[in-house]
C-alpha cells in the first residue's frame, strides 16, 4: 500500500528528530548534484510502500525479537509503514526505509509475504541472490541457487561423467542437469518494480563518469597494472610418478594450478579464471587447492561470492584424468585434510565426516558430531583446521586436532581409533568464556605442539592470564597444568609459538607490543630468552620449527621456496607497511641466522624509497593512542601531503602493520598512509575493546578526530589533503566521522558499513552487532548513544561534507547493502556544497570481494577517487625493482641446483618413454 502524498506529508510533519529539519516534502526527490559533475543525483521517492511490523504504538522494539516470534516480520499486527518510528523516548522519521525491502539482494526464504519480494529478474541477475516469494520458478521446481550448482556441475564435468571442457547438453541422470539451467534461462519473467534496481545503477553510471573520464583514472590503473604484474608460486610439491604440482597466484587473474609432469612437460590443472569467466565464482577464502599425498587428486572448493550464506562446494579431481570424483555441497578446504591418497577427513555443519573415493555409500561415516562437544566450533566458526598426528609408524592417522572459532579460540584432540575426544577445558570453563554474543577475541586453548607418541600437548591460554602464556599437560592427566612460557611484563600479548625439539627443546613465540611483534626464542624451561625481532617495528607471520629427518615436508617445499635443508632450524616471516615479506631461519645450534630472503614475488615496490615509524598521540581523554605512518622518504612536513587515515577498531580485533598490496599501492601513488590502532579493537586485550563498546563508542570517534589533528599537527597533512577509509566496522567508524567531524576530512571512503545503528537490529545479524553497538530500544542510555553518533541520523542540512565514495558489495548478507543505499540517498539530498557523493556497487560480491579482479578494482576506485577530490593530477614514476634482483646468491644456487636435477630426472624419463 502506498502513502498518498498528503498521508507522506503528514507522517513527516510528525517527526522533529530525523536526519533533517520537519517540512513537508514531496513523495519523491531530485537532489541537486555539484555542478563538476554535471547533472543531477538520481531522482529517488522517499515514501514507504512496506509493512510496519511494530507492535501496539510501535515504541522502538520490534515484537518479533521477543518470545517465540523470531523475526519482526511476523509480528500479528501490521499496517502501513510511513517511515515514523514512536521509540519510548521521541518519534524519530526514515524517510528511505522503502530501500531495505525493495531490492532482493539478501535471501528472504524466511518470508512469505510477497510485500517483500520487490526486485525482479534484473536485480537478481544482478546480485545472484533469489528468494522463494519473488523467484521465478515454483518451491516445488527449482530456485536459482540450485540453477549455479547445476552450471557448476556441468562446467566441472561431474554430470554424467563429463570431462572438464566437454558441453553435455542433455543429460538426465543426478539430480540437476542442464535442462535445469536451460528451464530457468527461459522461464517467464515476473514483472514487478525495478525502482532500486535502476536507482542503484544510475549511480553506478554515475560513478563511472565522474572518475574514469579524469586523466588520474588512467595514470592510477597503469600504476597499479605496473606494480601487481608478477606472480607468485604459494606452494610447490614434488610426486613420485607424477611430478612437480605448483599453485600460482597470479595478483591480476587468481589462482591456478599447474602440473610439471616426469617428462618436464607442462599444463594447468585448475585455473580460478575459468571459474569466473563461467560465472561460478572462486575458490575464496576457503576452497583453496590440496593435493592428495601421491599426487592422485586435487581437492578445492568453489563459492560464488564472499557472502556469508554463500555456501562452498567441494570437489575432488583426478588429475590424471580430470575427471571429478567427488562433490559435496557445504564443504570447503579449509576445513580438511587427506587421510590417505584415497580418502579425506572434512567439515559439514554440524559433523566431522570422512570421504572414501570411489566407495559408493548414502552418507559418509562420522567422525566427530560438533554436538558432543562443548566448543562453538559450529557454522559460525572461522574454519576449524584440522591436522593428523602418527602414534608410530604402524599407526598412522592415529589422532586428529580441530581447532579454531570465532570470538573464541580453542581445540581438541580425537583419538581416531577409540573415538574418545581430548578436551582441554571442561564444559563449565568453555562455557564462562562462551557467553552468546561474545565479541572479544580470546584464547583459551590454541595448539602449539602435540607428541602423540607421549600424549604430551603444549598450548597458548588466556585461562590465568589475559596476556597468555603456554601451558603443558598430558591427555592422560589434562588437569594437571604446567606453566612453560609467560608473556613478558612490558609485553601486551602472546600471539603465536612454533616448538623446536631438538637441544634441550625451544619454543619460537611471537608476542605483540604497542601494534607490533616481537619474536623471541626461549628456552623449553622458560628460564633463557633470545630476542630474534629483525626490525624495529612488523609483524611476525608463519612461526615454524624444522628438524632434518622429522619434518620431511619442507623438504617438498611447500611453501614455494627452500626446496631441500640439510640442517635444523626455526624460521619465521616478517614484514610492515613498506618492507615486503622476508623469511628468517635461525640455527638454534649454531646460535646464530643462517639465511633471510624473500620467499616469492613480491609487488614491484621498492621498499627502500619509503620508511615507516610510530607514534603515540593523545585522545580527548588523555589516552595514548599507537598510530604507524608510512611515505616516501624526504618528504616535506608542510601539511599539503596527500594523505589516506585508515582504521578500525571493533569488535576486539587485533589490528598490524603487515604489508600487503593494498597499503603498498597507497604508498606506490604518492599517498602518506597512516593506520591508527584506536580503541574496540583489541591491540591492548580486553580492556582496549570495551573502552569503546556500545555506550562508550564516542571514545572510538574521538580517537580518529585525534588522529586526523595530529597529521595536521605535526605537518603531514591539513583538513584540505587528507583522506579517511575504513571496512565494515571501519566504514561505519568512516561514516560517524563525515558526519559528525565533517571538517576534519577532504575525502571519506566508507565501505560495508552499519550506518543505520537504529534499524540492524531488523536488517543485519543482531546477535553479531547487538553486543558491540548496543540497541537503541536496549534502555534510554543505548538510545542516546546511538542518536548521538548513527550516520543516517546524523546527516543534516546546511553542512558541506566532504567528497564521499561509499562501496557497498551488493551480495552483503553480514551487513546489508540498504544501509549504504539509504545513507546515500540523504548525503545526496543534504550536501551543501560542491563536495560530491557517489556510490561505487560492487556488483555480485559479499561483504569481502574474494576475486582478485574485485579487489584490485576497489583499490584503483578509492586511490583515484582520493587523489581527484586532495587535487592530485598526477602519480609519481617509481623504481620497479625485478625479483630476480632481490634473491640472495643461496636461493639462486638451490634453484640452479634444483634446476640442474630436475632436467637430468626429465631427460631421464623421456629416454625411457622412448624406448617403450
Amino acid at each position: 500500500m502506498k502513502l498518498t502524498k498528503l498521508a507522506s506529508m503528514v507522517a513527516f510533519g510528525l517527526s522533529c528528530a530525523y536526519l533533517t529539519q520537519c517540512t513537508s516534502m514531496p513523495s519523491s526527490v531530485t537532489p541537486s548534484i555539484p555542478s563538476k559533475t554535471n547533472g543531477q543525483y538520481p531522482q529517488v521517492r522517499i515514501h514507504q510502500d512496506s509493512l510496519d511490523h511494530y507492535l501496539h504504538g510501535e515504541y522502538g522494539r520490534p515484537d518479533g525479537l521477543s518470545g517465540e516470534q523470531l523475526r519482526p516480520e511476523t509480528a500479528p499486527i501490521a499496517r502501513p509503514d510511513d517511515g515514523v518510528d514512536h521509540y519510548t523516548h521521541e518519534i524519530m522519521t526514515d524517510r528511505y526505509r522503502w530501500m531495505e525491502r525493495a531490492v532482493g539482494n539478501i535471501d528472504a526464504d524466511y518470508n512469505s509475504d510477497p510485500i517483500y519480494g520487490k526486485d525482479n529478474a534484473k536485480s537478481r541477475d544482478r546480485n545472484l541472490f533469489g528468494s522463494r516469494t519473488e523467484a521465478d520458478i515454483g518451491d516445488s521446481q527449482l530456485n536459482d541457487r540450485q540453477a549455479f550448482r547445476s552450471e557448476a556441475r556441468v562446467f566441472n564435468g561431474s554430470v554424467g561423467g563429463a570431462k572438464m571442457g566437454q558441453n553435455s547438453t542433455m543429460v538426465a541422470d543426478g539430480p540437476l542437469d542442464n535442462r535445469a539451467r536451460d528451464f530457468i534461462k527461459n522461464a517467464p519473467r515476473e514483472q514487478t518494480s525495478e525502482e532500486l534496481t535502476d536507482w542503484i545503477n544510475t549511480q553506478d553510471q554515475m560513478m563511472q563518469d565522474y572518475l574514469v573520464k579524469d586523466p588520474i583514472w588512467q595514470k592510477v590503473k597503469g600504476n597499479l597494472n605496473e606494480l601487481l604484474d608478477y606472480e607468485t608460486v604459494a606452494s610447490k610439491e614434488k610426486f613420485d610418478g607424477v611430478g612437480t604440482i605448483e599453485m600460482i597466484r597470479d595478483f591480476k587473474r587468481g589462482i591456478r594450478v599447474e602440473l610439471t609432469d616426469i617428462y618436464g612437460e607442462k599444463r594447468t590443472i585448475l585455473d580460478e579464471q575459468d571459474f569466473r569467466y563461467h560465472g561460478l565464482g572462486g575458490f575464496g577464502y576457503t576452497g583453496k587447492p590440496v593435493v592428495s599425498p601421491e599426487g592422485t587428486y586435487i581437492a578445492y572448493a568453489t563459492q560464488l561470492s564472499g557472502s556469508d550464506d554463500d555456501e562452498t562446494t567441494l570437489y575432488v579431481k583426478k588429475i590424471a584424468t580430470g575427471e571429478i570424483v567427488a562433490e559435496i555441497f557445504k564443504a570447503e578446504t579449509e576445513s580438511f585434510v587427506w587421510y590417505d591418497d584415497d580418502s579425506f577427513i572434512y567439515r559439514k555443519f554440524p559433523r566431522i565426516l570422512r570421504h572414501d573415493i570411489g566407495v559408493k555409500r548414502q552418507n559418509d561415516p562420522i567422525v566427530l558430531d560438533m554436538n558432543d562437544v562443548n566448543m562453538r566450533l559450529g557454522k559460525e566458526a572461522n574454519s576449524p583446521a584440522f591436522d593428523l598426528y602418527d602414534a608410530s609408524e604402524t599407526d598412522k592417522n592415529r589422532y586428529l586436532a580441530i581447532g579454531g572459532g570465532i570470538s573464541i579460540s580453542t581445540f581438541f584432540i580425537v583419538d581416531m581409533k577409540t573415538g574418545y575426544i581430548h578436551q582441554i577445558h571442561d564444559e563449565a570453563y568453555f562455557q564462562k568464556h562462551n557467553k552468546p554474543y561474545a565479541s572479544t577475541y580470546t584464547t583459551p586453548a590454541k595448539l602449539v605442539h602435540f607428541d602423540p607418541k607421549t600424549l604430551d600437548v603444549w598450548f597458548i591460554s588466556t585461562e590465568n592470564t589475559e596476556k597468555g602464556e603456554i601451558l603443558k599437560i598430558n591427555l592422560k592427566q589434562p588437569k594437571n597444568r604446567q606453566v612453560v612460557v609467560r608473556t613478558p611484563a612490558d609485553y601486551n600479548f602472546m600471539k603465536n609459538a612454533a616448538y623446536y625439539s631438538e637441544s634441550g627443546g625451544h619454543f619460537l613465540v611471537s608476542f605483540s607490543k604497542d601494534a607490533s611483534d616481537k619474536v623471541l626464542l626461549i628456552s623449553s624451561d622458560g628460564k633463557t630468552a633470545k630476542d630474534l625481532t629483525p626490525m624495529e617495528l612488523g609483524v611476525a607471520d608463519k612461526l615454524k620449527a624444522y628438524v632434518v629427518g622429522q619434518d620431511d615436508k619442507d623438504k617438498k617445499g611447500n611453501d614455494g621456496s627452500d626446496v631441500e635443508s640439510d640442517e635444523s632450524y626455526v624460521r619465521f616471516d616478517y614484514s610492515n607497511t613498506v618492507s615486503p615479506i622476508k623469511r628468517y631461519k635461525y640455527s638454534v645450534e649454531k646460535d646464530q641466522l643462517i639465511d633471510e630472503r624473500y620467499p616469492f614475488p613480491t609487488p614491484k615496490f621498492n621498499a627502500e624509497d619509503y620508511e615507516i615509524k610510530r607514534v603515540f598521540y593523545r585522545s580527548k581523554d588523555n589516552t595514548a593512542i599507537p598510530m604507524v605512518i608510512a611515505h616516501k622518504k624526504g618528504i616535506k612536513l608542510d601539511g599539503t601531503n596527500p594523505t589516506l587515515l585508515y582504521a578500525y577498531g571493533g569488535f576486539g580485533v587485533k589490528g598490524d602493520m603487515a604489508f600487503s598490496y593494498g597499503n603498498a599501492s597507497y604508498l606506490d601513488a604518492g599517498l602518506v598512509y597512516a593506520e591508527a590502532f584506536i580503541r574496540g579493537g583489541g591491540e591492548y586485550g580486553r580492556d582496549w575493546h570495551k573502552a569503546a563498546q556500545s555506550v562508550n563508542r564516542d571514545r572510538q570517534f574521538e580517537d580518529v578526530a585525534a588522529a586526523a589533528d595530529f597529521l595536521k599537527e605535526q605537518g603531514y597533512a591539513d583538513s584540505k589533503h587528507l583522506a579517511l577509509s575504513g571496512w565494515s566496522q571501519g566504514g561505519f567508524m568512516t561514516g560517524v566521522m563525515l558526519t559528525l567531524y565533517p571538517e576534519k576530512f577532504r575525502a571519506a571512503i566508507p565501505g560495508a558499513g552499519v550506518f543505520d545503528m537504529f534499524r540492524f537490529d531488523t536488517m543485519d545479524r543482531e546477535d553479531y552487532f547487538m553486543k558491540e553497538y548496543g540497541l537503541s530500544w536496549g534502555s534510554k542510555k543505548q538510545f542516546d548513544a546511538i542518536k548521538r553518533w548513527s550516520p543516517y541520523q546524523n546527516v543534516k542540512s546546511g553542512v558541506c561534507y566532504p567528497s564521499t565514495l561509499v562501496v557497498v558489495p551488493t551480495r552483503d548478507d553480514r551487513v546489508w547493502p540498504a544501509h549504504s543505499y539509504k545513507f546515500t540517498a540523504a548525503l545526496q539530498e543534504h550536501q551543501s556544497c560542491d563536495n560530491p557523493v557517489l556510490m561505487f556497487p560492487v556488483h555480485g560480491e559479499g561483504h569481502n570481494p574474494i576475486t582478485r579482479e574485485g579487489q584490485v578494482d576497489r583499490l584503483h576506485r578509492t586511490i583515484a577517487f582520493t587523489l581527484k577530490e586532495i587535487g592530485v593530477t598526477d602519480v609519481p614514476k617509481n623504481v620497479r625493482p625485478d625479483f630476480e634482483t632481490l634473491k640472495t646468491q643461496a636461493q639462486k644456487d638451490e634453484e640452479a641446483k634444483e634446476q640442474a636435477k630436475n632436467e637430468a630426472e626429465w631427460q631421464k624419463n623421456r629416454q625411457e618413454r622412448d624406448r617403450k
